[in-house]
């Protein structure tokens, strides 16, 4: 797996850009390192289906064991995504080992970039503590992106090479591939929720995705009964 990083990211690393002799863009990454609310942020993003993993508030020591903190990070997301552990360990073990090298497409460190200058406005979706952002990363994967003369959402792109790499036991070359796939609909689960209300009964009636946390399922209660997570509740 190569991590084609940029300048200031192998200066924090503090290790030499390895020459790629090999490369496969399912497999391999751009990353870049950013300061956001005065943090080292390290954001990377796949060279084919475009979805970006972020990093927050990594301090020296935790360059030294970045490769760890990726893998983890990208297991966390991908199961949260609803991809099963063994295609992953597939994928990680097909990737091999972590190498970095220089950037070498323009529009993905562009696309960095950008998510770079998107992140302040979703702080609500930032863990202070944690490294690995995973409640945030699953939201990136939803915002509309521009690829080429392209909008693409990097989620749809992931779950269908994922959908090829597990059926076909061979890595996605192209994004043209991605676009002829078709993903099988996701398993959720039709939830129907009761506010007592005096005499009265308020409901709603969720359909949500099966893979979704507690923590999503909360923001989709405040959302469905207008509430602005402030009234104290159980």
């Amino acid at each position: 797996m190569n991590i084609q990083c940029t300048q200031k990211l192998l200066e924090k690393l503090k290790v030499p850009a390895t020459t790629v002799t090999e490369s496969s863009d399912f497999f391999d990454w751009h990353g870049s390192c950013l300061l956001i609310n005065r943090h080292n942020t390290v954001v990377f993003t796949n060279n084919l289906f475009r979805y970006s993993l972020v990093l927050y508030n990594l301090k020296a020591a935790d360059f030294k064991k970045l490769d760890q903190l990726f893998k983890k990070a990208l297991t966390e997301v991908l199961l949260a995504e609803g991809i099963d552990q063994a295609t992953i360990d597939r994928y990680l073990n097909q990737a091999g080992p972590i190498s970095y090298g220089k950037t070498t497409n323009k529009s993905i460190t562009a696309q960095i970039n950008y998510t770079g200058r998107i992140l302040p406005f979703y702080s609500e979706y930032f863990s202070e503590d944690q490294i690995i952002q995973t409640d945030l990363n699953l939201k990136l994967g939803t915002y509309l992106q521009k690829v080429g003369k392209e909008y693409i959402y990097p989620r749809e792109l992931l779950l269908s090479a994922f959908f090829q790499f597990k059926e076909n036991k061979l890595p996605i070359l192209s994004s043209e591939e991605l676009s002829k796939t078709k993903v099988p609909g996701e398993r959720a689960f039709v939830l129907l929720v009761q506010l007592p209300c005096g005499d009265q009964v308020i409901w709603r009636r969720l359909a949500v995705p099966a893979r979704i946390t507690f923590a999503k399922f909360h923001r989709i209660l405040q959302a469905c009964f207008n509430w602005q997570d402030a009234h104290l509740h159980l």
